[in-house]
């Protein structure tokens, strides 16, 4: 985990849209006649699709780099190069660029003005360059190993701006039904926001997955105009999981590495090896900072901060030996050897097992389809919640552990989010297919023979479908509570062709 940690959290909470209207009917004798409120209205994303049959080569357009296009060496140098200032300096010089760049990405596609044009930003073409790369590495374990949870990430985050600018260059290039350069764009976008995840922060992987679902809007953009192709093939040759997460889950074990240098070697060789005073004392100082980024994103300080700031952290996390040390005793250590060590070591010890346990049991699941996992994953943060050892003083055992897995938690459900995407779009495009030879929606997914439909990774299940005419509505279940309606239920409506 990084110092980016709070922000993974704030910026995965959703809030749910729609207005409430309410009214009053007519007073009638001694009676007045309340209407009950109207309900919210429907939210859902809508698309109007096109019926367009599978591309001949099948893989004519591709979203995943070619190897016969690749070049070797390191993407990330690229996307650095795409930094240049003078290459940035538009966005200085016109005060509301920013404004008016918000505009274009909400205008309908054939009203764009040509200052959206951004086929010729030499920027762009290096990000292109670095797609093409075969790899990337962001060089950061260094500075993680160093700077622990204060390593900041400007670069990694920076790389929106460019996903932003793709997209402006490929809704242009949409405008222009230039079909073939719009889906290298997508690709593109998708391909550096994959490149984006290969690190070994979740923040990476967040990004990444943010980029790659601004990858997805673009096919939905295309899909919705007349005579753009087919894209269901090029999507299947997609990993069913766009983001892979192994190296960014792996890498938040530099967290604890960072704030307990050296204990955890002691803990799991179960050596009785004394750290020094000023050593314990940089690591409560560390652990504050952790505390700190996680716990408390901006609402002030709680009583147990201030009772800390009083009494010192040291000592009150001292004051928690005696339960630290029964949980070391059950893990295997001897009594005689805990004795050994500084109270306050045997308590920074027991906060390692009990985060590397907690988190662990997040890890384990990773690679398990997510519609089996969910209620593990659930049961892992409830009991991080509920069942952390407390000493005799008001600091409870495990409180990183507590602080850190929701976020860990959200990051995983962001990448089932951005799976579910894909899924959806090949359903779209399915859909698409079968328009073409009937002329119509299907009634149910099982008419479509053309293609196989992905099942939703959400559920393990079929998507749910409901033909209504020309219309369909295409949904899946919530991932969490605070999902907005819009990112799981898309309504279809199939375009009526143009009179000759």
């Amino acid at each position: 985990m990084n110092s980016f940690t709070k922000w993974i959290l704030e910026s995965l909470v959703f809030s749910l849209l729609g207005t409430l209207a309410l009214g009053q009917g007519p007073a009638v004798g001694l009676w007045v006649d309340k209407k009950e409120p109207d309900p919210p209205p429907p939210q859902y994303k809508l698309l109007k699709i096109h019926p367009q049959a599978a591309p001949s080569p099948a893989l004519m357009y591709r979203l995943d780099p070619e190897s016969r296009f690749q070049e070797s060496g390191n993407a990330v140098q690229n996307y650095y190069r795409a930094y240049s200032p003078e290459w940035a300096s538009f966005r200085y010089r016109d005060q509301d660029y920013w404004k008016k760049e918000e505009e274009w990405l909400k205008l309908p596609i054939d009203k764009l003005p040509p200052e959206a044009d951004k086929r010729n930003a030499r920027y762009l073409w290096e990000i292109e360059k670095g797609t093409n790369r075969s790899y990337a590495d962001w060089d950061m374990i260094p500075g993680i190993k160093k700077d622990g949870i204060m390593f900041l990430l400007p670069d990694v985050q920076g790389m929106r701006q460019f996903a932003r600018d793709l997209t402006l260059k490929t809704r242009y290039e949409l405008k222009e039904k230039d079909y073939p350069a719009a889906v290298k764009s997508m690709r593109t976008t998708i391909t550096m926001g994959r490149h984006v995840a290969k690190g070994v922060t979740l923040v990476q992987g967040l990004v990444g997955i943010a980029i790659t679902t601004m990858g997805f809007k673009q096919v939905e953009d295309g899909i919705q105009q007349p005579g753009f192709p087919n894209l269901y093939w090029a999507l299947a040759a997609l990993p069913s999981a766009p983001i892979d997460l192994r190296e960014a889950m792996d890498g938040e074990k530099f967290l604890m590495e960072s704030i307990t240098p050296g204990l955890r070697d002691i803990l799991y060789s179960k050596n009785p090896k004394a750290v020094g005073q000023p050593e314990l004392q940089a690591m409560v100082e560390k652990f504050r900072e952790a505390m700190s980024l996680t716990g408390n994103n901006g609402r002030g300080r709680t009583d147990m901060e201030n009772w800390m700031d009083k009494v010192g952290l040291s000592v009150t996390m001292a004051a928690s030996f005696p339960a630290a040390k029964e949980k070391l005793l059950k893990f295997g250590w001897e009594a005689k050897a805990l004795d050994t060590l500084p109270p306050l070591q045997v308590v920074l010890m027991c906060e390692v097992l009990i985060y590397d346990e907690s988190y662990d049991n997040i890890l384990k699941w990773l690679n398990v389809p997510y519609w089996q996992a969910k209620a593990e994953l659930e049961k892992t943060i409830q009991e991080a919640k509920m069942k952390e050892a407390k000493g005799i003083t008001p600091f409870p055992l495990g409180i990183l552990a507590k602080l850190l897995l929701p976020a860990t938690t959200a990051v995983l459900e962001a990448k089932v989010r951005n799976q579910r995407h894909l899924a959806q779009l090949m359903v779209v495009e399915g859909i698409r297919m079968h328009a073409t030879q009937t002329g119509k929606l299907p009634q149910t997914l099982d008419e479509i023979k053309v293609v196989p439909i992905p099942v939703n990774p959400v559920t393990g299940k079929a998507f749910s479908y409901k033909n209504e005419g020309n219309f369909a509505m295409l949904e899946s279940e919530k991932i969490s509570k605070t999902e907005p309606m819009e990112y799981h239920r898309i309504r279809l409506e199939l375009a009526t062709p143009a009179k000759k």
